[in-house]
């Protein structure tokens, strides 16, 4: 059987002769660092540095190798004086990793200790994926399955979305401020990891890693009355690597739930400027004092032409 031939579909382009298409007037400059935007080349993540040492530091200390009494063998022995044979109980010793190893007295048996060593590596992955979100680069990473369209990552968007929310929040809250108050940073909070606290915690992991961890490595056979405390003080720096990146998910689901609740107060207002249909249905579902306010506002349509549909006057 002969082999099938698969038809190509296709087409030519649309002509271009005599066309021209309205763009923006950019300088070089601004070309050049769109350029760079849509390369990839315009962003790093400023935690990069710090996320590798302590996945460099972990992965010492579960690399680091103790030579100690494995056990013991029968060998036969022969004594090169009188050529007599006879069995001997021999000591075995081995180079083990303490934090790995499940044989006597392995710390490797102790379920606390390793879920607290599984936490710090989550904990590092988790910064890895959450700071590139922050900083752009999950934008331009191809080779990871963690990023979804845009630098997305499950249903967080990445840093176009991030800036816009973060951008909008900020105007949002100033636009609802008293007169005369103080500006309020409400656009940081959500790119906190990537501010500085990355940093620090990555470099408490660090420490950890590099001092009492090691240091309790070094110590075995004996360390086994320390095995409690170093494994809560690996799962308390992994908690609070994971409670640093809650909060910058917390800040932006809380602007985005801000954000839709504004639009709907923004839209209210108009509500009260349709006396037929949604002035009524806010009669039927409105507060009192909201439904006085809607009602004050409509009445100065037509008086003072800054307030949004002025030229009608509306009976309400």
């Amino acid at each position: 059987m002969s082999t099938p031939t698969i038809p190509q579909f296709t087409r030519d382009l649309f002509p271009t002769d005599g066309c021209q298409v309205g763009v923006m007037k950019l300088s070089d400059s601004q070309k050049t660092l769109i350029n760079k935007v849509v390369s990839g080349e315009a962003f790093v993540n400023p935690v990069q540095g710090a996320i590798t040492d302590a996945q460099n530091s972990l992965s010492n200390a579960l690399n680091f190798s103790v030579n100690t009494l494995l056990g013991t063998t029968t060998e036969i022995v022969t004594d090169p004086n009188t050529g007599i044979t006879s069995e001997q109980t021999v000591n075995v010793f081995g180079n083990i990793n303490p934090l790995t190893y499940t044989g006597p007295g392995g710390y490797g048996r102790d379920d606390e200790l390793q879920q607290a060593l599984a936490d710090a590596q989550n904990a590092i992955n988790g910064m890895q994926v959450h700071t590139d979100r922050l900083s752009g680069v999950s934008m331009f990473d191809d080779s990871s399955d963690n990023f979804g369209v845009g630098g997305s990552s499950g249903e967080f968007g990445g840093i176009a979305s991030l800036a816009g929310i973060a951008s909008a929040y900020n105007n949002g809250k100033e636009l609802l401020s008293d007169p005369g108050q103080a500006l309020e940073d409400h656009f940081s909070p959500i790119f906190n990891s990537v501010l500085g606290p990355g940093n620090d915690s990555m470099g408490t992991l660090q420490t950890l890693m590099e001092g009492d961890v090691l240091e309790f490595i070094q110590e075995f056979p004996l360390g086994n009355e320390n095995i409690d405390q170093i494994a809560n003080q690996i799962s308390g720096v992994a908690a609070g690597v994971q409670n640093l990146m809650d909060g910058d998910l917390n800040a932006y689901v809380g602007a985005v739930d801000y954000l839709a609740k504004q639009a709907l107060g923004i839209s209210v207002l108009d509500f009260y400027m349709d006396p037929c249909f949604l002035t009524k249905l806010m009669g039927s579902i409105g507060a009192p004092d909201v439904n006085a306010l809607g009602q004050e506002i409509a009445s100065q349509v037509g008086v003072d032409e800054d307030i949004a549909g002025a030229g009608e006057t509306l009976n309400l």
